[in-house]
Parts: C-alpha cells; sequence; structure tokens
C-alpha cells in the first residue's frame, strides 16, 4: 500500500491518501512478454523482407531498421525465454502475484 502526504495551498492542511498499489500476475507477465516478443518477431521479419527485396543492402537506413530490430528481438526473445524457464524450474502458478 502506497501513503501519500496532500499540503494545501497555504501549507497548513493535509490528509493521508491511501492507494492500492498495481499487481500483477505471473500469467499477466507472461502475456505481456509474449505479446512484446511477437511485435518484435514480427518487426524483425519485416526488416528482414525490406532488405531482401533489395538489390544489395539499401541504403544504411534500412540496414540499421534490421539490425535495431534484431537486437531488440533478441533481448525479447531472452527475456520471454527465461521467464518461461523461471516459471518452469520454480513451479509457479500462473495465479501468483509477479514481483
Amino acid at each position: 500500500m502506497v501513503v501519500s502526504v496532500k499540503i494545501n495551498d497555504t501549507g497548513s492542511k493535509f490528509e493521508m491518501v491511501s492507494e492500492k498499489k498495481h499487481t500483477m500476475t505471473y500469467h499477466q507477465k507472461f502475456e505481456e512478454l509474449r505479446a512484446d516478443f511477437h511485435l518484435k518477431g514480427e518487426r524483425l521479419i519485416n526488416a528482414e523482407k525490406s532488405l531482401s527485396s533489395i538489390l544489395g543492402w539499401g541504403d544504411s537506413d534500412e540496414l540499421n531498421e534490421f539490425l535495431n530490430a534484431k537486437a531488440e528481438f533478441d533481448e525479447a526473445s531472452r527475456t520471454y525465454h527465461d521467464f518461461i524457464s523461471i516459471v518452469k524450474d520454480k513451479s509457479i502458478l500462473p495465479e501468483t502475484e509477479y514481483r
């Protein structure tokens, strides 16, 4: 639980406001990572198609787009697969709160 203090313009009065912190389950985190992995994969496929449809390498922007898309895909892939390995190795239930 997060507690915040608000002070009015005169600086003399305050109130305590409690806010419940948003929580996420392992299943929700899985869905978030899966969606990111999918989007980064689509970006990589599109960049690869663009690059391969040009005779030669195209211009440096197209090559850079491919290299950036590949790096982002690799990172999303590692994160996604590491998450799955941890869930499997620790037998984490989908409804468990993700921390």
